[in-house]
């Protein structure tokens, strides 16, 4: 773990003196001791996810911890670093039961704020809660798929969560015609050069060939 996102981690558990902070690394010897901080190598991550006193839960946004938050109903932190980690944790925020920070934005500054927002603003408990439950009562069995379904549209009504986000994208957007453009302007512009250059060649060729014989 680099030393700034270490250290941002440090500063910011030293903030909340009032909450208990259990924190998975390897690098153990180079955490300090602190009263509210225990430390492991290891840690049984679902069991964690599913205690009642859990808060918030911090994480690089992998997807195995992504489901296993949404279906335990836990509000989070999350810190992308590579790969699916950043679409999965924008899908979470999209939800309304996250906060996203990139790793060049992390700062203590930045990590206490968010902790701050998750820890006083219900409405992220809320919002966790309300995608665990979709996920738990989703309907599956098809025998009782249409008792099942009037049951959970009752309980959840209008379900956000299901709308395809390109419905709020603008046809030039949706279809990438501004790229589009861009691609065929450059391909406008630069053609002539490109034809010009061929001839060049080819007469430099020609010439080369003519004098050789």
């Amino acid at each position: 773990m680099p030393h700034s996102m270490r250290t941002a981690i440090i500063d910011a558990v030293s903030k909340f003196q009032n909450y208990t902070f259990i924190w998975k690394i390897d690098e153990i010897d180079k955490v300090p001791e602190m009263p509210n901080l225990f430390t492991s190598s290891w840690l049984p991550q679902a069991a964690l996810l599913g205690h009642p006193k859990l808060r918030c839960f911090v994480s690089h946004g992998g997807l195995n911890s992504v489901l296993e938050l949404a279906r335990n109903g836990k509000p989070s932190i999350l810190i992308p670093l590579y790969g699916d980690q950043h679409r999965n944790a924008k899908l979470v925020e999209r939800r309304g039961s996250a906060i996203v920070i990139y790793k060049e934005h992390l700062t203590s500054e930045n990590l206490i704020k968010s902790l701050q927002t998750i820890l006083e603003d219900d409405i992220y408990r809320q919002k966790a809660e309300r995608l665990s439950s979709l996920m738990i009562k989703k309907p599956f069995n098809l025998k009782e798929r249409l008792l099942s379904t009037v049951e959970f549209s009752a309980l959840h009504g209008k379900i956000e969560e299901l709308d395809s986000y390109s419905y709020k994208m603008g046809v030039v957007q949706y279809f990438s015609l501004d790229v589009l453009f861009v691609a065929l302007s450059l391909l406008v512009l630069l053609l002539p050069a490109l034809i010009y250059l061929v001839r060049k060649l080819l007469r430099f060729m020609f010439v080369y060939k003519y004098k050789a014989h």
